[in-house]
């Protein structure tokens, strides 16, 4: 796995945690899976811009630290 991948991964969980959303209501709220949100956050999702932009916005992540 990507260092990048594992980096995102684990920025997604935290902002995650620092906006009080549960895995579920964060799905909700994006209007995909609960499942997905999982597998992004435990390393087994390749992301499409489509996918990654409204999840960064929507979690307020800076993408020019997202990757580090």
């Amino acid at each position: 796995m990507p260092d990048c991948q594992k980096s995102l991964s684990d920025t997604v969980r935290k902002a995650r945690h620092r906006t009080k959303l549960s895995q579920a209501e964060l799905a909700e709220k994006l209007r995909i899976g609960l499942r997905t949100v999982d597998n992004i956050e435990n390393y087994r999702s390749n992301l499409t811009m489509e996918a990654l932009y409204p999840l960064i916005t929507t979690l307020h992540i800076d993408p020019a630290t997202s990757f580090i």
